[in-house]
């Protein structure tokens, strides 16, 4: 098992989660109905999406080997690419459905 990193003087707490304490209640929206299931594996896939985005804007596609520097693709591509399936599966499937944080369209 991994080993328990503490977390560096002055950083920000975890955010909260928007969706504890809710019951199994689901969600009205324009489009139907959203679970409350469905809508945190939205949130999970939006923020992997996003996490990976940002190691991508920072190291690029194509990376150097730290030890040897030989060139090797990014694995947040393959993590970008699944999160992303789930967001456009889910937008697809609740067409009503508007999030203020979802990626841009590029």
């Amino acid at each position: 098992m991994g080993k328990v990193k503490k977390r560096k003087a002055g950083a920000k707490p975890p955010a909260a989660d928007p969706l504890a304490g809710l019951g199994e209640d689901s969600f009205g929206f324009d489009g139907g109905v959203i679970h409350p299931d469905e809508l945190r594996v939205y949130r999970d896939a939006l923020s992997t999406y996003n996490e990976a985005q940002a190691n991508i804007a920072k190291n690029g596609a194509v990376s150097a080997h730290p030890k040897t520097g030989a060139p090797f693709v990014n694995p947040y591509l393959a993590i970008r690419t699944q999160a992303g399936a789930v967001i456009q599966k889910f937008h697809k499937d609740n067409p009503g459905f508007k999030d203020k944080e979802a990626p841009a369209q590029q």
